[in-house]
C-alpha cells in the first residue's frame, strides 16, 4: 500500500484507494487458491479412500499437474 502511495500521490491514492484494495484482495485470494487447492484435493480423495490411502501413489497415478486445477 504503502509503495502505491508513493507512486500515485496522497490525493491520487485517495481516489483509487478502492482499487489498490481490490487489486491486493484478488492477488492474495488467488495465491492462497493455488496454495490450498491441492492440498484439498489431498485431503478429500484421503478421506474417501478409507486407511490404505498413500499419497505418493495418488500423485503417481493422477500427476502433479491434475492435483492442481
Amino acid at each position: 500500500m504503502k509503495s502505491w502511495k508513493d507512486r500515485l500521490g496522497k490525493e491520487e491514492f485517495e481516489k483509487k484507494e478502492h482499487l489498490v484494495n481490490f487489486g491486493a484482495g484478488l492477488t492474495a485470494g488467488a495465491i492462497s487458491a493455488a496454495v490450498t487447492n491441492p492440498l484439498e484435493c489431498i485431503t478429500v480423495n484421503k478421506q474417501t479412500a478409507g486407511p490404505d490411502f498413500s499419497i505418493r501413489l495418488f500423485i503417481r497415478e493422477n500427476g502433479f499437474i491434475n492435483l492442481c486445477t
